[in-house]
C-alpha cells in the first residue's frame, strides 16, 4: 500500500501544523487534502486539472513532524509536481556569472539581491577581493517543481563547476542548497551564516543603533535549518551581547510564506502568511530578525524586518 493510500485515517492531525491551512482553512489545501487528491487522481477518480493543490504546499515540513505514521508528505507532493505539475518557472543549468578570483565561491539560489552581497562584503571585506558567483537557481527551482531529471543533471553540472574553480571557501544563501550539494560534492560547503561566524568570531562587532532590543529572531522554518542556522545565529547574537527571544514562542504561524517557490506560485496566500506572522510578532516591541535572506526579502515587501547581516557593524 502506498503512503498516499494510508493517509487520511486520522482526524487530520497535520492540519494545525500547516501554515497554509492557518490562513486558508480548507481541506483541499491541507497536507491531508493534497495527499488524498493525489491518491484519487492515481485511481482515476479526479482529473489532472483538479490537482492544483499540489502547489499549495510551502514545503516547510511541519506536517511530517505532526504525522503519526511519519508519512513523507513533501516527497510525495514533489513527486506529484514532477509528474502532473502545470506550474512553470524559468530554470537553467548552473553557470558562473561573475569571476573576481576564486578564494570565495557563492552558490546563489536566485533568491537574493545585490543588497545581500553588499552586506556580506561589508562584514567580510576579503570577499570583495576574490569572489566567484555561480547561479544555481535551476537546482533550487527544479527541486521544488519536482523535476527530478533536470535536478540531478543540474547538480552534476554544479559539482563540475566547483571542481574547476577550486576555492578556499564555498558558501550558499540557502540551507536547502547546502544540504543538496553536500550529498554530491567533495567540498566543504558552508551556509552563509556559518561563513560569517568563522570570519568574525575573533573580531569586534557592534549592534547598529537603530536596532531595538529584545531582538525577536526567527530562524528558517525548514527542518534542515533548525539546528545549523539557528545555532550560528545564536552564537553571533551572543557575540553582540544583546537581549533576544525566539519568535516561534510568540506565534502560531511557523512559516513566513516564502518557502521554496511558494511566493511565485501562490503570491496572494504567501502575502497573507507574511502579514499574519508579523501581526503576532509586532506586539512584542523589539526588532524582528531573520537568518534566512529569502524570508527577510519576502517579508520586507510588506513589513519592517532585518537580516542578521544588517544589524551589525565591524568595529575597526
Amino acid at each position: 500500500m502506498k503512503y498516499e493510500e494510508i493517509c487520511a485515517v486520522c482526524p487530520g492531525i497535520c492540519k494545525p501544523a500547516c501554515p497554509v491551512y492557518k490562513v486558508l482553512p480548507r481541506q483541499p489545501v491541507s497536507p491531508q487534502g493534497i495527499i488524498r487528491s493525489i491518491a484519487l487522481f492515481r485511481k482515476g477518480h479526479v482529473e489532472a486539472s483538479e490537482l492544483y493543490n499540489i502547489f499549495h504546499c510551502v514545503a516547510c515540513g511541519y506536517c511530517i513532524k505532526a504525522c503519526p505514521i511519519d508519512n513523507p508528505v513533501i516527497d510525495i507532493i514533489l513527486e506529484a509536481r514532477g509528474r502532473y505539475g502545470y506550474e512553470e518557472l524559468e530554470v537553467k543549468q548552473p553557470e558562473v556569472i561573475s569571476i573576481d578570483g576564486n578564494r570565495y565561491v557563492w552558490i546563489m539560489s536566485g533568491e537574493c539581491e545585490s543588497i545581500y552581497l553588499d552586506n556580506l562584503r561589508r562584514l567580510i571585506p576579503r570577499l570583495s577581493e576574490s569572489l566567484t558567483i555561480i547561479d544555481a537557481s535551476g537546482i533550487y527551482r527544479t527541486y521544488y517543481l519536482g523535476n527530478e531529471g533536470s535536478y540531478e543533471i543540474y547538480k552534476d553540472r554544479l559539482v563540475q563547476l566547483l571542481d574547476e574553480v577550486n576555492a578556499d571557501w564555498i558558501f550558499t544563501d540557502s540551507i536547502e542548497l547546502t544540504s543538496m550539494i553536500l550529498k554530491v560534492a567533495d567540498h566543504d560547503i558552508y551556509l552563509d551564516i556559518e561563513l560569517l561566524y568563522h570570519h568574525i568570531k575573533d573580531k569586534n562587532i557592534a549592534l547598529k543603533e537603530n536596532i531595538r532590543e529584545p531582538i525577536i529572531y526567527f530562524s528558517s522554518c525548514n527542518p534542515l535549518a533548525n539546528d545549523k542556522a539557528k545555532g550560528y545565529t545564536l552564537k553571533i547574537l551572543d557575540m553582540l551581547n544583546v537581549e533576544y527571544i525566539d519568535g516561534r514562542e510568540y506565534t502560531h504561524m511557523n512559516c513566513c510564506g516564502a518557502g521554496g517557490i511558494y511566493r511565485y506560485t501562490n503570491n496572494n496566500i504567501s502575502e497573507k502568511m507574511a502579514k499574519h506572522l508579523y501581526n503576532e510578532l509586532s506586539n512584542i516591541g523589539g526588532s524582528i530578525l531573520f537568518d534566512n535572506w529569502k524570508c527577510r526579502d519576502h517579508l520586507d515587501r510588506y513589513i519592517n524586518v532585518s537580516h542578521l547581516f544588517e544589524i551589525m557593524d565591524l568595529v575597526i
